[in-house]
């Protein structure tokens, strides 16, 4: 159980379903009474969208990860194993 809960809260969870979502809701209310606050959601879902997945934000916010570890030269042969 808890193992499905938690694959169901991380894909929730993560800012692009998030982002997704927020669209979403702002569309289902530009066809009810609340369609001033539907825009703002669809405008502010799509300025994210178009910062986040166009910028080289992600990118920026990778590299500490991948500069954490030195990188292997694949040119040379692996060292031998222990046994």
């Amino acid at each position: 159980m808890f193992f499905y809960l938690a694959k169901a809260l991380g894909f929730l969870l993560q800012p692009s379903t998030l982002i997704a979502l927020l669209i979403a809701y702002g569309s289902i209310l530009i066809w009810t009474g609340w369609a001033r606050w539907g825009r703002r959601f669809v405008c502010v879902g799509a300025a994210l969208l178009l910062i986040v997945g166009l910028s080289p934000l992600g990118n920026a916010l990778i590299l500490p990860l991948e500069d954490r570890f030195q990188r292997t030269n694949l040119d040379q042969p692996p060292p031998p194993s222990v046994s």
